[in-house]
């Protein structure tokens, strides 16, 4: 097992190979031109007289994957049952994954949809509020407290502005997010 920075393990082809009783020069370039050059990669390995070589090796991740693309037949009866073995935790692994990722995202569907139902008239409060404050300063030539400079009213007035619209990009998002989610 090699491991590239970034934590990726990758398994060399030959051992591989050798594990499943297969021929190496037929299967390591067939196994090349399958899969993708990021799932395949020339990686230096230390041989038994301890010297580097370069060796294609294959991501682990995509090893299951593998698993179909050579025949069975081939490999010892012992390896069979191993390979099935492999091939059906694997598949057990990937489906818990995935009912992992579906829990997580109905968990934030959730939230993000009790957040919106929650506070679905912000947008028309916000305005309103804006408004009357926006109406109310106009109306006084006064500060709003009087320890409150002009200049700071000017500011809040530019900050309620500011949230207002940044509410409404926020609400135009989410609703073309979830137009393009498919049901």
């Amino acid at each position: 097992m090699l491991y590239v920075p970034g934590g990726e393990a990758y398994v060399p082809m030959i051992a591989l190979c050798q594990m499943l009783g297969l021929r190496v020069d037929t299967h390591v370039q067939q196994w090349r031109k399958l899969l993708l050059d990021e799932e395949v990669r020339k990686l230096p390995v230390r041989t038994h007289g301890r010297r580097k070589r370069a060796l294609w090796c294959i991501n682990m991740e995509v090893l299951p994957f593998l698993y179909s693309y050579f025949d069975w037949a081939l490999v010892s009866q012992e390896r069979r049952v191993q390979l099935r073995q492999a091939a059906h935790e694997w598949l057990e692994l990937a489906g818990q994954g995935h009912r992992t990722m579906q829990d997580r995202y109905k968990g934030t569907r959730d939230a993000l949809f009790s957040i919106l139902t929650t506070h679905a008239d912000a947008e028309t409060t916000l305005k309103d509020y804006a408004q009357r404050l926006h109406a109310f300063l106009d109306a006084r030539s006064l500060p709003l407290l009087p320890v409150m400079p002009e200049k700071d009213n000017e500011q809040l007035l530019e900050s309620m502005t500011q949230l207002v619209q940044w509410y409404e990009d926020f609400a135009a998002f989410l609703e073309e997010f979830f137009a393009s989610e498919p049901e």
